[in-house]
């Protein structure tokens, strides 16, 4: 889901359903799984893992994400903190959690895995 066009390679390719939609309205048809999950909103990093992560995590809507979250206006270490917590979505139902700050992204953390089977 995304409210802009899509660009280069995903453009008009055939394997991606480009939805303009709201991702934080949208849930999938009982029984759909996906096979990815990418979420880069600019939006506070505490909303996307409520009414992202947790949802998508804890239904097992997909099998692998990529989720991108902004913290340039909370406290870097306490998101991290926050992420690797024993009651995060991403601690109860994902496996292989890595945390990347990669260098062209100064005020955000990439987290990368796949949901617990």
């Amino acid at each position: 889901m995304d409210n802009g066009p899509l660009k280069g390679g995903a453009f008009g390719n055939p394997l991606i359903e480009h939805r303009l939609e709201d991702a934080f309205k949208f849930s999938p048809p009982a029984g759909q799984t996906y096979d990815w999950l990418f979420c880069d909103l600019v939006e506070e990093p505490h909303h996307v893992m409520r009414n992202i992560v947790a949802p998508w995590l804890s239904g097992g809507w997909c099998r692998h994400f990529v989720i991108n979250l902004k913290f340039g206006h909370v406290d870097a270490l306490a998101l991290l903190r926050e992420i690797r917590a024993a009651d995060s979505p991403y601690m109860q139902h994902a496996a292989g959690l890595r945390i990347r700050h990669l260098y062209h992204d100064r005020e955000e953390f990439t987290v990368v895995g796949e949901t617990k089977s």
